[in-house]
């Protein structure tokens, strides 16, 4: 809801905007003098249109710009002041563009409002406002005193728009973040102070929040927990993406202000891999740019700093690929750094390295232009992200999450590894992994048409265990590694109990044989259709491999000498139909209640091999479990009260015999076959064998 309600306030800006430019030079009929002097139109924008509001951040950063020879609040703009800013478009020089005030825009979001402004120079008449110049500073000369003073920040633009008409960021609000001015200030918690009662309202909105964030968890686990790892693998694609959906409807002709496109500098990564994570990516509103690091140029950039109006590099990978997102430097206070003039994407309190960065040049595109540069060198951690912008202290180290991966072509006789170190982020971790796998696997070439990969990774996340997988995969493209690798990384970062545990190392091995296994099951029969307790079933599966005849298997299955009499069906079943049918036979298994629990889920599902059959015998039996202690032979009248007791930690399940046949092939489908068992069936069966 938070970030729907976000694009609606900006939709909404369109109709403020044009009312307030269209209304820009006219005066309210109960303020407009008899004679309006020839130079009415001067007046202070915002005198009229500015009223006070009640903001402790705001009215803080209003008295520092107040106090301070180096800001100007935008309620001394006048229509038609000039200024400049300053931005990087080649190398690491700073450069000079021109700047004209055309309106201040008021409450166009909470207690925010935006200076509309024209900008020429630097070619900005060809290329357009440039994605990438997103926190250049603005300056002006403060009429009261004659001297140049920063204003704010280019921060925003329109889609498809033919003029370099922007819209800055005023300084005055991103001087209110948190922590820039001031103390910095703690976050409000949900619980109240010692010996206070909330009021009720308040009450009310927690209930409200509490369960909406059951549902939400709820909403959440199902998706987690979806049994084909190409369903979670095609989601964060893109497919599916929610956030993409907005993003994508947000991005089309409808004439919004919308916060410049942030464009992320790829190197290292391939062209598919890099399509396959451009949808997800725009969902933040990023722009994947096949990129390169900084060669031929390190002395110059070696020299680079973070000053106002350099380029900026928030590193999301490096190593032997390098991922950054790219901006301007909008100011540095006491070693604290201001960019943007909006949001990254918004998430508050972040940890991000960041660093100047190097721009190897601007590329001028028919309805978006973007700079293309790199990082240059790391300098200090990212570590507030709101609306306004993002602010960062120079000097922090920030510790990034160690990845290798490991790649036998075995057919070729190749080995290559890849070192990456990553962020520690509950959006971006997730996707990364899955990224640098696909980049690592295709980035020297295709998988064949006909594939079989061979993998084992491990995810250590300290205390909690080590998460492990040993699995093969054929005709799936990377979409199974994928899905494994990310299910983990998003159940720990977005669990609703506990702070997020960062991953200390991701490791991956993964081996690609240019032939195919898979194989469908086709049919099952058995040879017999009344068996004893105890008997051993047998019988023939038909399975029909990629391009290839269809054969069969032999099945045995030994049947529990207890077994009661009865009709049963044995399943014949590949790791995901099995791992399906467990959920849905052991709920309790898949009810956590803490992260520790959540991982051992997981685990649980990526323990089936796609290279084994699961023979599954569903027992008519079975018990209740009290949260995860399975009570299988409570007595019925005690499980009867449990079963109306109405509580969400009681839960039904069902007793399986489940044995695994390793086989040549990667199986996909499932196949049954129902039989008797009775304790008088003599030699029936054998006689049936030998018919």
């Amino acid at each position: 809801m938070k970030a729907v309600a976000r694009w609606f306030g900006v939709f909404v800006l369109a109709a403020v905007c044009v009312a307030a430019v269209s209304a820009a030079g006219q005066a309210s009929p109960a303020t407009e003098p008899a004679e309006a002097p020839a130079g009415a139109m001067d007046v202070a924008l915002a005198d009229a249109v500015l009223p006070a509001v009640s903001d402790v951040a705001l009215e803080r950063a209003k008295a520092y710009v107040d106090n301070s020879d180096r800001y100007l609040h935008h309620s001394h703009l006048k229509r038609g002041m000039k200024g400049y800013g300053k931005t990087v478009l080649a190398g690491v020089t700073i450069e000079r563009f021109e700047v004209e005030i055309v309106s201040v825009v008021s409450h166009w979001g909470p207690h925010q409002d935006v200076i509309l402004a024209k900008l020429s120079g630097l070619e900005l008449e060809k290329t357009n406002v440039i994605a990438g110049m997103s926190g250049s500073p603005v300056y002006v000369v403060d009429p009261r005193d004659g001297k140049e003073k920063m204003v704010g920040a280019v921060a925003y633009g329109w889609f498809g728009q033919k003029e370099p008409l922007c819209g800055l960021q005023p300084i005055t609000q991103m001087l209110a973040m948190n922590g820039v001015v001031g103390e910095r200030r703690a976050m409000p918690t949900s619980a109240p102070a010692a010996g206070e009662s909330p009021r009720e309202p308040v009450a009310a909105a927690r209930a409200v929040h509490r369960e909406n964030d059951k549902v939400a968890s709820k909403a959440f686990l199902e998706m987690a927990f979806a049994v084909r790892n190409a369903e979670i693998a095609r989601a964060f694609r893109g497919a599916g993406d929610a956030e993409a959906a907005v993003a994508k409807a947000a991005a089309g002709e409808a004439p919004a202000l919308l916060p410049l496109r942030t464009p992320l500098m790829v190197s290292g990564v391939g062209r598919e891999a890099l399509a396959n994570a451009s949808a997800g990516l725009a969902a933040f509103g990023m722009v994947p740019v096949q990129a390169g690091a900084v060669a031929g140029v390190e002395a110059e950039a070696a020299d680079a700093k973070l000053e106002p109006g350099s380029g900026i590099a928030i590193p999301l990978v490096h190593g032997d690929a390098s991922i950054s997102a790219v901006g301007t430097v909008t100011d540095v206070i006491d070693g604290k750094v201001l960019a943007f003039g909006h949001s990254f994407f918004s998430d508050g309190d972040v940890r991000f390295p960041m660093g100047p960065a190097y721009i190897h040049s601007v590329v001028a595109g028919v309805f978006s232009s973007f700079k293309l540069g790199s990082l240059a060198h790391i300098s200090g951690a990212l570590t507030r992200d709101e609306n306004v912008g993002v602010a960062g202290d120079l000097g922090e180290n920030v510790e990034m999450i160690p990845m290798t991966v490991e790649v036998v072509w075995k057919d070729l006789g190749e080995t290559q590894q890849y070192n990456y170190d990553m962020v520690g982020h509950r959006m971006f971790t997730p996707r990364l992994v899955g990224m640098l796998v696909e980049a690592s696997i295709t980035g020297w070439k295709n998988l064949p048409e006909s594939h079989t990969l061979r993998y084992t990774a491990a995810i250590d996340f300290g205390e909690l265990g080590v998460y492990s997988v040993d699995n093969v995969s054929s005709g799936m493209d990377t979409m199974d590694i994928y899905g494994e690798m990310i299910r983990p990384l998003l159940v720990a970062y977005r669990n609703p109990w506990q702070s997020p545990p960062e991953p200390r190392s991701v490791t991956v091995r993964v081996t690609v044989e240019e032939k195919s296994l898979a194989a469908d099951v086709v049919e099952f029969k058995l040879d017999g259709k009344v068996y004893r307790p105890g008997e051993t079933l047998t019988g023939t599966l038909t399975v029909e491999p990629y391009r290839q005849r269809r054969t069969t298997l032999p099945v045995t299955f030994a049947l529990p000498r207890d077994l009661p009499e009865g009709t049963y069906t044995l399943d014949v079943c590949d790791a995901y139909y099995a791992a399906q049918a467990l959920r849905r036979e052991m709920p309790q298994r898949y009810d956590p209640r803490n992260v520790s629990e959540m991982l051992q889920a997981v685990q649980t599902m990526a323990s089936n091999r796609r290279d084994c059959l699961y023979l599954r015998l569903p027992l008519n039996e079975g018990g209740m479990a009290i949260r995860q202690k399975e009570l299988p032979d409570l007595p019925g009248s005690k499980a009867a009260i449990l079963a109306q007791a109405d509580r969400e930690d009681v839960k039904a399940f069902r007793k399986t015999l489940v044995r695994p046949l390793p086989g040549p092939y990667v199986f996909n489908g499932a196949a049954s076959a129902t039989f008797e068992v009775s304790k008088t069936a003599g030699d029936f069966s054998q006689k049936q064998v030998k018919e």
